[in-house]
């Protein structure tokens, strides 16, 4: 049994579909129910550890129709420890995403404005889309920071704590555990981990395995090289220590930003690559 945890925008829907290409496996994206409020919930203490463990072991089995039960869901990163004492077997991949990309896409999808990408009021959004607005984890609502804090925040800037936060919690529970049980994958070098982690999850061969990017963005994001001089301070500040840590190459030697460049995948498997990507525009935009 594993479970993907990251934060949103970071590949989690590419990572379950190519999991779900390995025999004996499958990966569900977000099932249902996806938990949203009731991950959030659990970390501001509203919502107990015994009640999310009722539901996944209602909704979660280490099998599914014979295979090997994987999920990949981003609203598992607020409950590791719930998981770890409901499935001790459990194993997880820790998939992360660099912060300037995170962000990027986080402030393009409309998170913390109170609506959705895809209208511009609470009320007219889809009940899915109001979960995810009212799901969202708040700085406020945790130990993280006072009410006055988050409120001096802007969109932007609670964008880049949410990644920040996410990532140094999933680190701290996943830290907690048998350090066998975790495996940091990078979504920029996807690829090249791809042989390393499918031989810690235990198959045998990664031949045939073709990750194709889903859920792409409608628009095109808020790319770091368009910030104002404000957003990279205020990036540097939330971002900056955990992006040396993971990232040490976004930025070069004087300190100046750089970004992280995603790794191709080797020649003999470009043309694969390149078919894929082709069935991947037609199912998201034709």
């Amino acid at each position: 049994m594993f479970f993907v945890v990251s934060t949103g925008r970071s590949g989690t829907a590419t990572v379950a579909e190519m999991l779900s290409s390995v025999p004996g496996y499958v990966c569900l994206h977000e099932p249902d129910p996806a938990l949203i409020l009731e991950s959030s919930g659990y970390r501001y203490g509203d919502i107990t550890a015994d009640e999310i463990a009722a539901v996944l072991q209602q909704t979660r089995h280490s099998r599914l129709d014979g295979r090997i039960y994987c999920e990949s869901n981003q609203t598992l990163s607020l409950i590791i420890p719930v998981l770890a004492e409901t499935f001790p077997q459990a194993r997880y991949i820790w998939l992360l995403r660099n912060g300037l990309d995170v962000v990027a896409s986080a402030v393009q999808k409309q998170w913390y404005s109170g609506f959705s990408e895809n209208h511009n009021r609470y009320e007219d959004c889809t009940p899915l889309e109001k979960a995810w607005i009212d799901g969202r984890v708040r700085g406020d609502r945790t130990v993280d920071m006072s009410g006055v804090e988050w409120d001096r925040l802007d969109r932007f800037g609670k964008c880049c704590w949410y990644w920040r936060y996410i990532n140094r919690l999933i680190g701290c529970d996943l830290n907690e555990l048998n350090v066998d049980s975790y495996y940091l994958l990078r979504l920029e070098t996807l690829v090249q981990q791809m042989p390393s982690l499918l031989a810690w999850m235990g198959v045998e061969t990664s031949d045939g395995l073709i990750a194709v990017q889903q859920n792409i963005a409608k628009r095109r994001p808020y790319h770091w090289s368009r910030w104002n001089q404000d957003e990279r301070q205020v990036f540097e500040s939330w971002c900056g220590d955990l992006m040396d840590d993971y990232y040490p190459e976004w930025r070069n030697v004087d300190g100046n930003w750089q970004g992280v460049a995603y790794q191709s995948p080797p020649v003999r498997n470009q043309l694969s690559y390149l078919l894929a990507g082709i069935r991947s525009f037609i199912r998201n935009y034709l």
